[in-house]
């Protein structure tokens, strides 16, 4: 695709720069944030309903995810099972209705500088 090596010269430039200002864990944690943001959208948007979100969280995610609202996303999907086994139609409603407001609550945060 590119006639010469020279992406691969700039792409270890980069690695190199964010190794020597200490960068890793801001990056990853905003790429983590773009991810979901752009999730959360496609929610929002009708592209995905709110169970597709809430079980993409927890399998990427799990409970452990150094922004917190994943991590009530992640447990919303643990009451969703609770709903979906038993707990009844209300329940969903209530578990589809605070992923839904979780997902607009991500979205208003800002990246970390």
């Amino acid at each position: 695709m590119f006639r010469d090596d020279s992406t691969g010269h700039v792409h270890k430039l980069v690695d190199d720069a964010v190794e020597e200002l200490n960068l890793e864990s801001v990056i990853t944690k905003n790429a983590d944030l773009l991810v979901a943001m752009h999730v959360c959208r496609s929610v929002l948007s009708g592209a995905l309903d709110e169970r597709e979100l809430s079980q993409w969280v927890h399998s990427v995610f799990a409970h452990v995810s150094d922004i917190d609202l994943l991590n009530d996303i992640a447990l919303l999907d643990d009451d969703w099972d609770g709903a979906i086994e038993g707990w009844g139609p209300d329940v969903v409603g209530v578990v589809r209705a605070k992923v839904r407001a979780a997902a607009i609550s991500l979205l208003e945060l800002e990246l970390v500088q």
